[in-house]
């Protein structure tokens, strides 16, 4: 399932919990991806979201990235908020080593030997994640370093599609841009094919008629004003963009599936 589609999925299965207890100034919303069944589903399985102050806050375009950017933190995407310095370490496992499948070895922390890693002294362990699988084949990242400049806000998100990738497809930031910048391209595209619309054609001439035939009762030339009136559309302004919710976008994400 791709990770549009899973987003979306979440997206549908809601429950918002006013205010988080985590909550703090700087935080918009959050989610629990792992722990305690109960923070993270309800009783009726949906995903709990827990808004912030800052959420309530923030315009329209920031509510629907932040709803994007928690959706895709929830199983089975999975996406982190990732670290675009330091650099990372990587070393490649064959999943039948953890004795685990694809989708139980993803997240998964342990100790590795150095050795096996990129990165430490030999002899010693190292802690390492399980950040992709491709194949049989596991992606550990070696853990570690104080994140020193995490992977928030546009510039910085296109700074580590370009140095590192791997991180890039599960940075959430990196992800719920990518979806609005594919929503809000579709809707232009939209908008300008309808202002291109041909306009219709003229009507045929008739052929003169007799006097007679003509001649029709008052009441019969008068129409309602409903049926008189006609419409014009609206000019296209590619800086002006409607603004959409977060129904407006699972519905998109789970249309764009035969795409």
């Amino acid at each position: 399932m791709p990770s549009w589609q899973r987003s979306a999925n979440v997206l549908s299965n809601v429950e918002y919990v006013y205010p988080g207890e985590l909550c703090n100034e700087d935080t918009f919303a959050y989610v629990i991806k792992r722990g305690p069944e109960d923070l993270i589903r309800n009783e009726k399985g949906e995903f709990k979201y827990y808004l912030c102050d800052t959420f309530f806050a923030a315009s329209a375009q920031e509510q629907l990235e932040t709803l994007v950017h928690e959706s895709s933190h929830h199983q089975p995407a999975y996406t982190d908020d990732v670290c675009l310095h330091p650099p990372a370490e990587y070393a490649e496992l064959p999943l039948e080593e953890l004795g685990m499948t694809a989708e139980e070895a993803l997240g998964q922390r342990f100790g590795l030997p150095a050795d096996d890693a990129e990165d430490g002294e030999e002899g010693q362990e190292v802690q390492v994640k399980v950040v992709f699988v491709k194949g049989d084949v596991a992606m550990l990242e070696v853990e570690g370093a104080d994140c020193m400049l995490p992977a928030y806000e546009r510039p910085r998100c296109l700074k580590l599609a370009e140095l590192d990738p791997i991180r890039a497809v599960r940075n959430a930031d990196n992800y719920c841009f990518f979806v609005h910048d594919v929503a809000a391209e579709t809707i232009a595209a939209t908008m300008a094919a309808e202002d291109e619309q041909p306009a219709a054609a003229p009507a045929a001439e008739q052929p003169e008629q007799p006097a007679a035939a003509r001649e029709a009762p008052a009441a019969q030339l008068e129409q309602p004003a409903a049926a008189s009136s006609s419409s014009s559309s609206k000019a296209y302004d590619p800086d002006n963009l409607p603004l959409y919710d977060s129904d407006d976008l699972a519905l998109y994400m789970q249309g764009s599936e035969s795409d």
